[in-house]
């Protein structure tokens, strides 16, 4: 692997893009729950959000919501690697980059949704200590479980 980078952005179609890029690899994918475009859009007006990049050719993308000042909690919305890039650190890299910074702005819990068969997410968010929680809210599709990570 040549030269990876972690860049926060704001740019929507740069986000639009890789999101659409990466929608059949979603567990399950993305567009079946939402409309692509729109939710590039909240990402860009609420998020924060790293794209992962190799040799300038956009891989990865993780976003996290930030802004529960009162509970102090974070939401992981989402972290996507194209396949082919899978297995090299690079989902670990952008998961490390956004509990920095959820720490930086104070937050003192991450919560996160994954369907039960993403079982390769579930071991990543395993080895950074997130835990299976009681937590319910209307959530975007069925037998979802929510972890969440103390800080």
């Amino acid at each position: 692997m040549n030269s990876l980078n972690l860049n926060q952005t704001l740019d929507h179609d740069r986000v639009d893009r890789l999101l659409k890029k990466l929608d059949l690899a979603y567990t399950p994918p993305l567009s079946t729950l939402l409309d692509i475009r729109d939710y590039a859009a909240k990402l860009v007006e609420h998020a924060t959000i790293l794209i992962a990049d190799l040799d300038g050719s956009d891989i990865g993308i993780a976003a996290m919501y930030a802004n529960d000042v009162t509970a102090k909690r974070a939401f992981l919305t989402t972290i996507g690697v194209l396949p082919d890039f899978r297995g090299f650190g690079i989902g670990s890299r952008m998961l490390e980059a956004l509990i920095e910074i959820a720490q930086e702005q104070g937050m003192k819990t991450i919560l996160l949704e994954v369907h039960p068969s993403n079982t390769a997410a579930m071991r990543l968010y395993h080895k950074y200590s997130f835990v299976k929680t009681g937590h319910e809210e209307k959530h975007s599709y069925e037998n979802s479980l929510f972890m969440m990570k103390q800080l």
